[in-house]
């Protein structure tokens, strides 16, 4: 399944991040093929800085600034991995996503951050999204069965 994505642009949203970092084992197959895939190149991810707020909430919460600091770090330097900031053309499309498809503020700003990278696909968790056609969305459930 991972041949899809070659020579591709895939945005990813928060969920795949956190089933990876956290070894969620019904994902972590799939997830460590995929990022491993990335990291040799064979395709580049995007992500929003959104991401980095998400994935940072429970290392926070538990007192665990070492696993904070360990996401950012891997987060911060994996090879193939962009994170993008929210800026204005991210948060106007965002604002056109969520009046067309009355999606969540975050979910559409991590879309928009994805169209606006010129990525491929959308992938996600969230079995919701697939109404967006503004992109490609990719259910990861679907991609592991």
């Amino acid at each position: 399944m991972i041949e899809i994505f070659r020579n591709k642009i895939i945005g990813v949203d928060t969920s795949p991040f956190i089933y990876f970092l956290e070894k969620k084992e019904a994902y972590l197959d799939f997830l460590q093929a995929f990022f491993t895939s990335c990291s040799k190149g064979d395709f580049e991810i995007v992500t929003s800085s959104i991401t980095l707020t998400e994935i940072l909430v429970n290392p926070y919460k538990n007192k665990k600034e070492d696993i904070a600091d360990t996401y950012m770090e891997i987060l911060d330097n994996s090879k193939g991995l962009s994170i993008v900031n929210i800026d204005v053309s991210i948060s106007k499309l965002a604002a056109k996503l969520r009046s067309d498809y009355s999606i969540r503020t975050p979910d559409a700003l991590q879309i928009s951050a994805a169209i606006n990278s010129d990525a491929d696909y959308f992938l996600t968790n969230d079995k919701k999204l697939k109404k967006v056609n503004a992109i490609k969305v990719l259910i990861l459930e679907d991609l592991i069965k």
